[in-house]
């Protein structure tokens, strides 16, 4: 993939300090990540307001192996640095401009979907083979870029300042491990969210896990209650994406405090949490 690199700063500058802090693993343990979710709202809280934007820090999440857990001060950051990519791996639908934004479509970095996505994501959970295609495609797109414009893309599509170094310092080492990753990134001061991001990396590496969520679903749950979680989810998700909606009830099963979809952990978190013991696996809460 680094064949495509030297391209996809086009139109681009990584001039500036950076801001994006990759810091030694992530013990296991809980209080762990509470002591690093102080110290980095500590750190970023004492910065002048002029210096926060893209404050951000990564670590290996060493409870789930394959698991990279990013820190962020602000959603907007998250989009920044990710936006770009999560729309690519889950689509967008219909835009406001009523253009359907499918998975595998890269956005213009200018585009109304882009800003009005990054505006409002809370998280991300991105797998390797995700950011792969992404930057594969980014790179195709920005290699088309000409100055007069004819027949090509724009320079929208390259890879500023903020991706690049996300993709320098978080992605490619992580590539050269030649291992399937996720990278999960939230803003600091939105603990569910990373609680619900977290579950979506156990569902992605974790085995065990995934097939007792999946054997749930299948045997646990009536055809009546699939459909309506498959309905409930589908206004967000796409619904024929069978993977990601398991993936998502899980996660919303177990962590959704202040989503749309309380409902769905009223409903099934214990009956989730009861069939998990009887697997003999354990969600990874970072509140408990």
């Amino acid at each position: 993939m680094g064949k495509f690199l030297f391209i996809l700063l086009l139109f681009s500058s990584l001039a500036g300090a950076q801001s994006l802090r990759v810091r030694e693993p992530l013990p296991s343990d809980n209080s762990s990540f509470a002591q690093w979710n102080t110290e980095f709202r500590t750190r970023y809280e004492g910065m002048p307001q002029a210096s926060r934007a893209g404050q951000s820090e990564c670590r290996e999440f060493s409870r789930i192996p394959g698991t990279i857990l990013c820190l962020t001060g602000s959603v907007a950051d998250v989009g920044r640095y990710q936006g770009r990519a999560s729309l690519f791996a889950e689509g967008a639908g219909v835009d406001a401009t009523g253009v359907n934004v499918g998975k595998g479509q890269v956005v213009e970095r200018n585009s109304i979907t882009y800003a009005t996505y990054s505006q409002n994501i809370g998280g991300t959970d991105i797998r390797s083979e995700d950011l792969q295609r992404y930057y594969r495609s980014v790179g195709s797109h920005c290699q088309c870029a000409c100055p007069t414009g004819e027949g090509c893309a724009t320079g929208n599509y390259c890879l500023d300042a903020t991706e690049q170094e996300m993709y320098d310092r978080v992605i490619a080492p992580a590539e050269a491990r030649n291992q399937p990753f996720v990278v999960i990134m939230a803003p600091y001061e939105y603990g569910i969210i990373v609680e619900h991001e977290v579950l979506h990396a156990q569902y992605f590496n974790d085995t065990a896990y995934r097939s007792a969520v999946d054997d749930f679903w299948a045997n646990s749950m009536t055809t009546g209650e699939r459909s309506s979680v498959t309905a409930a989810l589908g206004d967000n998700y796409d619904r024929n994406d069978a993977y990601l909606i398991r993936n998502e009830f899980q996660a919303y099963a177990l962590k959704s405090e202040g989503s749309p979809f309380e409902s769905i952990s009223r409903t099934y978190r214990v009956r989730l949490m009861a069939h998990l013991a009887a697997r003999g696996v354990q969600p990874v809460l970072l509140s408990q």
